[in-house]
């Protein structure tokens, strides 16, 4: 026989022999851990995880802080927008104007590019937008007009 022969015979020798002799440790599948009777944890709040797991079918309502059941969320609504220029001073002074007529999380001041747009209300329907831009042109701005775009959206956290 040829050196190839030899050398692969042997190879497949090798292989074979290592593949066969490893022999795999038996496990030990007696652990039953429904059986180890541990206290159930208290979370911060003093529920314990037991009563969160069975009564997760009802909704309870949170008697926490306001705060922390609302989360803000980013959805498409209405703004109006109310200025636009390429001058920022001119932006900045309108905006201050605004601020003082309006809550500070409705003024909005953007920049895009040569642009600042001075947009108010985050508002959920066309017709509040309508209502936001009569009070808008009531304070001098008559060329203010109403936008379709991304709006702020505070949205409440059911708890449980």
């Amino acid at each position: 026989m040829s050196m190839k022969k030899h050398f692969t015979w042997i190879l497949q020798l090798f292989i074979f022999s290592v593949t066969f002799s490893q022999t795999l440790p038996l496990q030990d599948e007696t652990f039953n851990p429904s059986t180890l009777n541990e206290p159930a944890l208290p979370l911060l709040d003093g529920t314990v995880v037991q009563e969160i797991i069975s009564d997760i079918a009802a909704p309870v309502p949170s008697n926490r802080v306001a705060g922390d059941t609302l989360k803000t969320v980013e959805k498409t609504g209405w703004k109006v927008q109310a200025f636009i220029t390429s001058d920022f001073d001119q932006a900045d002074s309108v905006f201050q104007v605004l601020l003082a007529a309006f809550p500070p999380e409705d003024v909005e001041k953007a920049f895009y590019t040569p642009y600042y747009k001075i947009r108010i209300g985050n508002c959920q329907t066309r017709e509040e937008a309508e209502r936001v831009l009569k009070r808008v042109g009531n304070l001098g701005f008559r060329e203010a007009w109403i936008v379709q775009t991304k709006i702020r959206s505070k949205e409440r956290i059911i708890s449980y």
